[in-house]
C-alpha cells in the first residue's frame, strides 16, 4: 500500500539540538518552505538557540504530546542520531503512533525496522526504493518542457535551498511548477 503525504494535514516537526545556519538545515527548509502547514515543533528538550529561533519565527514549541493539538503527522528532522540517542526516541515515536500520527522520517536512519505493527504509518524518507526507476532518457523527447538540475560536490552547500528558492520565484512568477521527486517519468 502507497501512503500518500496529505499536503492539507497539519504537521509537527520533531527536533531537538542547537540550532544555526549550520545545524537544522531540514526543519529550517520546513519551517521556510512550508510553514502553512506547520503547527509548531515538539521537543522535550529544546535548546536556547532552538527557543530562540522559533520564539523569533513566532512557531508554537510543544514539549508534550498531548498538548499538540490537531496535527496527525509529525516530520523528523533531526537527521542523524547514533543508536544511543536513537533508542532513547523510539519510546516517544512508539507514543505519537500509538496516538495515531503518521511518522514523517528525514533521519538518515530507518524506523519502519522498529515498528512493525505500524509499518504503514511510518514512511522513511531515505528508503523508498521500492517506486524508483532509473533515468532512462526519455525526458529528453519530450517536447516544450524545460527542466533545472541541481547538482554538488558536496553535502551542505545549498543544494536543496537553491532548488526550493527557484521554484518559489517561478510560482510567484505564475509559472506552472512541478518538483519531481523520483525521475519515474522518464
Amino acid at each position: 500500500i502507497k501512503m500518500k503525504l496529505n499536503k492539507c494535514m497539519k504537521k509537527i516537526i520533531f527536533y531537538e539540538g542547537d540550532f544555526d545556519q549550520h545545524k537544522g538545515k531540514f526543519l529550517n527548509s520546513l519551517i521556510r518552505y512550508k510553514r502553512n502547514e506547520i503547527i509548531g515543533v515538539y521537543s522535550p528538550k529544546p535548546s536556547y538557540t532552538l527557543k530562540s529561533y522559533l520564539s523569533k519565527q513566532k512557531i508554537k514549541l510543544f514539549n508534550s504530546i498531548d498538548k499538540i493539538p490537531s496535527a496527525k503527522e509529525i516530520i523528523i528532522a533531526d537527521l542523524h542520531f547514533d543508536k544511543e540517542i536513537l533508542s532513547d526516541k523510539i519510546k516517544i515515536f512508539e507514543e505519537f503512533l500509538i496516538k495515531g500520527f503518521i511518522i514523517v522520517n528525514g533521519g538518515h536512519f530507518f524506523l519502519k525496522p522498529y515498528f512493525p505493527k505500524y509499518s504503514k504509518k511510518v514512511i522513511d524518507l531515505r528508503n523508498n526504493t521500492s517506486n524508483q526507476c532509473l533515468f532512462k532518457g526519455s525526458l529528453f523527447k519530450k517536447k516544450d518542457q524545460k527542466r533545472i538540475l541541481t547538482v554538488g560536490m558536496d553535502c551542505n552547500i545549498g543544494k536543496m535551498t537553491a532548488s526550493l528558492e527557484i521554484y518559489k520565484y517561478l510560482k510567484e512568477k505564475g509559472f506552472e511548477v512541478v518538483i519531481l521527486d523520483n525521475l519515474s517519468s522518464g
